[in-house]
């Protein structure tokens, strides 16, 4: 997970360290809107399609790369 949280790089190297500080975050219990289930499921839901859709889209929108960090960054703590 370091080694992640090093990378630079957009795409997929951004949601990975976004994803693993999300991780962090919510098993700290830092992030109240933010389970470690959530992370998990985006975070295989992107590696798996490339993109991730909530399940409270409705009609469903996908979430891509830089979707799914504007998100993780409205979750983490000040």
């Amino acid at each position: 997970m370091l080694q992640v949280l090093g990378t630079g790089g957009g795409g997929a190297f951004a949601v990975g360290r976004h994803i693993a500080a999300a991780l962090l975050n919510a098993l700290a219990g830092l992030t109240p809107v933010l389970s470690v289930g959530t992370v998990r499921d985006i975070w295989n839901s992107y590696i798996n399609n490339g993109y991730y859709i909530p399940i409270s889209s409705s009609p469903a929108i996908k979430w891509y790369a830089d979707d799914i960090v504007t998100y993780l960054k409205s979750t983490q703590p000040v």
